[in-house]
């Protein structure tokens, strides 16, 4: 039998669980009829999870699954994004809506919550895709679901051609000044690397001279090491900002942070539907119009698959005319 008792003004609770494991906790209040009630709700639960542990999977909330999926899955490459999409998808769920009761109608009204406030289907597929994956985890650990995703498909992602001109360069590296956004911003438009990749760039490993850079495993999104050759261009800059490096990075902020910033310049600069990401497309697309071939430009922007490969790659009128022979076809 546990007890409770007064800290201060505040009362405490104070039991032993059916394994022996001791819980104290502040019970957050002044008043002995809550926190004994309190008390009484945490033994409960924790007998429940000793004897009847499926009784308390049902309970699982949708808040309580994010935490599950996060302690589950914390050291995912892509894990900041999920911070933010999860946050969404338990705004519009409700952190207390049990998992077991989620249904396909609730899934076609987050989807389309999600659509109204303007994200690509893309996003919206990302969305997705995570609650499928810690749904999965739920069930695995003994929650029963309603496949709420059976029978849903995935919306039509249209394929993204947006490439960065060099005008549009011009003002972006300008408009950024001495900063670091402004260096991340040359190394993305002309290596193709993901932005991921770019801030976790420390300058040890950068070879100056030479102009490389090895890019460890544990950084990159495929899991593979890979030589990254700097152009002239980049390979300037950097060499403009070693000096001056007072820590080993050499982009000293978050991925979401440069990202953030790209975007509020993309703003000022009155640029139009222009993201960081499309600089890899930019990058991938001027080696090939330059005569590089697939598998070296897959080597320099870390694609496994070739047909990833040319969905990164523009192909506009121009490129189809020069194809033929028309050389005064023009390029930007």
């Amino acid at each position: 039998m546990g007890t409770i008792y007064l800290r201060g003004k505040t009362y405490w609770v104070d039991f032993r669980d059916q394994r022996g494991r001791r819980h104290r906790r502040s019970a957050k209040t002044d008043c002995k009829k809550r926190a004994k009630a309190l008390l009484a709700k945490l033994e409960a639960a924790a007998f429940d999870e000793v004897h009847f542990p499926g009784r308390v999977q049902v309970r699982l909330t949708v808040d309580e699954l994010r935490a599950r999926w996060f302690q589950a899955r914390g050291r995912k490459k892509s894990i900041a994004a999920d911070f933010s999409r999860f946050d969404r998808i338990v705004r519009i769920l409700g952190p207390n809506t049990r998992v077991a009761t989620i249904e396909p109608r609730d899934i076609e009204r987050m989807i389309a919550f999600i659509e109204n406030e303007g994200l690509s289907h893309a996003s919206i597929n990302h969305h997705c895709k995570l609650l499928k994956a810690a749904l999965r985890l739920a069930e695995r650990e003994g929650c029963p679901t309603l496949k709420p995703f059976e029978g849903v498909r995935p919306l039509h992602e249209e394929e993204r051609d947006r490439i960065c001109t060099r005008a549009e360069y011009r003002k972006l590296i300008a408009g950024a000044g001495p900063t670091p956004l402004r260096l991340a911003i040359v190394i993305g438009y002309w290596t193709g690397m993901r932005l991921g990749e770019i801030v976790s760039m420390r300058w040890p490993e950068v070879d100056l001279e030479r102009g490389l850079w090895r890019l460890r495993s544990i950084d990159a999104k495929t899991g593979y090491s890979r030589l990254v050759p700097f152009a002239p261009a980049a390979l300037e800059v950097l060499r403009e900002a070693a000096p001056e490096a007072d820590s080993e990075e050499v982009i000293p902020h978050r991925p979401d942070s440069v990202s953030k910033m790209f975007t509020k310049l993309v703003r000022e600069l009155g640029i139009r539907d222009l993201r960081f990401h499309d600089l890899r497309h930019t990058a991938a697309t001027r080696m090939r119009r330059d005569g590089v071939d697939l598998i070296t430009i897959a080597q320099i922007t870390g694609h496994k698959e070739l047909e990833t490969l040319r969905r990164y790659m523009r192909i506009d009128e121009d490129d189809l005319l020069r194809a033929v022979g028309h050389e005064g076809a023009s390029r930007e």
